[in-house]
């Protein structure tokens, strides 16, 4: 594939290979030799970049917590940058690293709530395979038909298979990654190859790249300030909010709806005002994204009991004990252990509103299976079978 472009009159820059060796080695250089405290400097946080400190968005694209992530990033920018710069030269190449680099950490910063740190060159290596994936797609000066079939494959393949593990792994692909791949695509659409009239216009170009990445910044702070800001209404992360807060959170969840944290803090601001109806919609929108959602499930359930509804309060409770039976692994065992409790005795009184009384004592028995003497249990179960022992009589 690369020697094809070499042969098809794409001249490579005299310092080719040093440029790229540079790319290489920068990335290595600071792994080896950075310390943590520097780190923290440099690595991309949207609580120090709204502060000010932009510089986080470039540099963090050269920092790697483990080998593994760094011997990954350096291969792929060894493979791609070489091949990259037989076609656009070292002068473009610097300006793409910094242009993927940038535009990796820009989503990052859109779509990562503050306190989140993101580092690593993955977007320049997404920004590499951008370029040649639209180089070899509609410049057909770079290569003959038949010769470029096989590398437009490639850097599909490549892209396709990154972001469909991502998807598989994460539920979405690397915000960074995504971010990396479209500056790829737009840089290779401004940059000047093959033609004296492109190179006058590269100055134009560039100017509205820089207008591109600084609009999206912005943006993404903007946005920064706005989680920043549910960190204020909910300091704790406990989701403890007061009514008062209806107000703005409803204009965050207006004009930003894809924010689901917002209107988790919007449905526990609407349960604490009664306003139990506004709840479940708020409630019921973020089950629609997170579906396995214990918490939700049983606050929601907790709204349907407190409006009176306890049949779906009791589907809700249902639903969180599924998820928590389901996957013990995520919390230590006593953990899951009370989660379950918690869940039944839920699940028990929703029954008991429903009148469905033997279902209610079953419940309370299977929390004594798990454990025994619980004192709660043992006073529930009595109550109900004083309630209506004919109903409840049914052998231990």
């Amino acid at each position: 594939m690369f020697s094809e472009v070499s042969r098809n009159g794409i001249s490579a820059c005299g310092d080719s290979e040093r440029m790229t060796s540079y790319a290489e080695v920068i990335p290595v250089a600071v792994y080896l030799f950075i310390s943590q405290s520097l780190s923290a400097v440099l690595e991309m946080q949207g609580t120090s970049v709204i502060k000010g400190q932009c510089w986080r968005l470039l540099t963090a694209a050269f920092l790697h917590v483990r080998l593994s992530h760094l011997v990954g990033n350096v291969l792929f920018l060894c493979i791609l940058g070489w091949a990259a710069e037989q076609i656009i030269g070292h002068v473009n190449l610097l300006l793409l690293w910094i242009t993927s680099g940038l535009a990796g950490s820009i989503a990052e910063l859109y779509s990562q709530q503050p306190r989140v740190t993101s580092l690593g060159a993955s977007g320049v290596v997404y920004g590499l395979a951008g370029t040649l994936l639209y180089v070899y797609s509609f410049r057909p000066e770079i290569l003959p038909n038949k010769s470029r079939y096989r590398p437009i494959a490639l850097m599909a393949v490549f892209v396709i298979i990154g972001f469909l593990g991502e998807w598989y792994v994460f539920g979405r692909p690397t915000p960074g990654h995504v971010g990396g791949l479209l500056a790829g695509l737009v840089f290779a659409f401004l940059i000047p190859v093959g033609s004296a009239e492109s190179k006058r216009r590269i100055l134009p170009r560039i100017a509205a790249a820089v207008l591109c990445l600084s609009v999206a910044t912005l943006l993404a702070i903007r946005k920064q300030k706005v989680w920043a800001e549910l960190d204020e209404i909910d300091p704790t992360n406990f989701y403890m909010v007061d009514s008062s807060s209806i107000p703005r959170l409803q204009q965050i969840v207006t004009h930003y709806p894809e924010i689901l944290r917002a209107h988790q803090l919007l449905a526990e601001a609407y349960q604490n005002g009664k306003g139990y109806q506004d709840a479940i919609r708020e409630y019921r929108y973020v089950l629609s994204k997170q579906p396995s959602s214990e918490r939700v499930w049983y606050r929601m359930g907790w709204a349907y009991m407190n409006n009176g509804n306890y049949t779906d309060a009791a589907d809700a409770f249902s639903r969180t004990l599924e998820l928590d039976s389901r996957n013990p692994g995520r919390q230590a065992p006593y953990e899951t252990l009370m989660s379950v409790r918690v869940d039944r005795e839920a699940l028990a009184r929703a029954y008991e509103g429903a009148g469905r009384i033997d279902e209610a004592v079953t419940q309370y028995k299977m929390i004594l299976q798990i454990i025994p003497g619980d004192s709660v249990a043992d006073r529930e179960l009595l109550r109900l079978r004083n309630l209506s022992p004919q109903r409840a009589s049914a052998p231990d």
